[in-house]
């Protein structure tokens, strides 16, 4: 396997998309809070402009950031789940495994991408250091 196709996404009917979606979350969860933790100890933002911070600002970016992805994901998973109606070379069988993954796959990441807009909420009405 060559190196360019060892960093791509798997495939959308792969059983690695039914992980990915909350590998991806995961990621985002450690990475806003250790940068929330870290930003507010070392360079606590005034408590003066509420949730209008720089912090607040990077992780909405961070947030934004991974909610597109993840949709993103889920609308290529989507498209898969469409495409595999049809029999492929692996005969109908083949056909509704690819569907069923895919299928899957695109609601997980849908889920995915609904509690990170959700653990991220937060950031739009409260300051990032209580």
């Amino acid at each position: 396997m060559s190196g360019a196709r060892a960093l791509c996404w798997p495939a959308p009917h792969s059983p690695w998309q039914l992980a990915l979606g909350f590998s991806v979350w995961s990621l985002w969860f450690v990475v806003a809070y250790v940068g929330l933790s870290l930003g507010c100890a070392m360079a606590p933002p005034p408590a003066g402009p509420g949730a209008f911070t720089a912090l607040n600002l990077g992780l909405s970016l961070w947030t934004v950031a991974t909610v597109g992805m993840l949709l993103a994901a889920a609308w290529v998973c989507l498209r898969a789940w469409r495409a595999a109606r049809a029999p492929g070379p692996h005969g109908p069988a083949g056909a509704a495994r690819r569907r069923f993954m895919a299928g899957l796959s695109a609601l997980l990441h849908l889920a995915a991408a609904g509690a990170t807009v959700f653990v991220g909420l937060p950031l739009v009405w409260l300051p990032p250091c209580l």
